[in-house]
C-alpha cells in the first residue's frame, strides 16, 4: 500500500471514529465498535491505533491544531468551542439522550473514573498549545482538570440535554474569560 492510500485510510478510521464516540461516548465505545465503523477488522485498527485512547486522541489533537491560533480571543474562543467538543465526543449523545441517566451512569462510572485522567491531561496540553500565552502547565492543568470535573458533573444531573450544554458552555466560558485575563 502506498502512503497515500495509508493517509486516505487513517483519515476514513479518524472520521468513522469520531461519528461513534459522538453517539456512543468514550466509555461505552469498543475498539471493535470503531474497526466495524471503519470496515476494518480488529486487529488491522490495533495496528494503526494500539489504543482506543490514541485514537480519541488522535481525533481531539486533529481538532485542536485546526483550532490554533496566534490571536489570544480568538485563540480562547476556538479554545471554549474546542473543548465543547471534545465534551461532546467524551459524553457521546447516548449518554446525554439516555432515558435512565442514572442507569447508564452506573454502568459506565468506573470507565469514565478510570478515563478521565487522560483526557484531563490531553485537554491540559492542548490548552497549552492553543494559548501559549498561558503555557504555564499548572494553570493549564487546573483548567483542564475543572472541565473535567465540569462533566462528572454533567453525567449526574438531571437537567435536559440542552441545558446541560448550556451550562458547560457557560462554564467552559468563564474559564476562558479567567485565562485571557492572565
Amino acid at each position: 500500500m502506498d502512503a497515500h492510500a495509508d493517509i486516505e485510510k487513517r483519515r476514513k478510521v479518524l472520521s468513522c471514529a469520531e461519528a461513534v464516540f459522538s453517539h456512543r461516548g468514550y466509555a461505552s465505545t469498543k475498539m471493535a465498535d470503531l474497526a466495524g465503523s471503519a470496515g476494518m477488522s480488529r486487529p488491522a485498527l490495533y495496528l494503526m491505533f494500539p489504543k482506543k485512547y490514541v485514537l480519541f486522541s488522535s481525533i481531539v489533537r486533529g481538532e485542536a491544531a485546526r483550532a490554533r491560533l496566534v490571536d489570544p480571543v480568538r485563540g480562547t474562543q476556538e479554545m471554549q468551542a474546542w473543548i465543547l467538543r471534545v465534551c461532546d465526543l467524551w459524553l457521546g449523545q447516548q449518554a446525554c439522550d439516555c432515558e435512565d441517566r442514572e442507569q447508564w451512569r452506573a454502568g459506565r462510572v468506573d470507565a469514565l473514573h478510570r478515563d478521565l485522567p487522560l483526557l484531563e491531561k490531553l485537554i491540559a496540553e492542548e490548552i497549552g498549545l492553543m494559548l501559549p500565552s498561558v503555557a504555564n502547565a499548572a494553570i493549564c492543568a487546573d483548567c483542564a482538570r475543572l472541565v473535567t470535573f465540569c462533566i462528572w458533573g454533567l453525567l449526574a444531573s438531571p437537567l435536559a440535554l440542552a441545558e446541560r450544554r448550556q451550562l458547560l458552555s457557560v462554564q467552559v466560558s468563564a474559564l476562558a474569560a479567567a485565562l485571557l485575563a492572565r
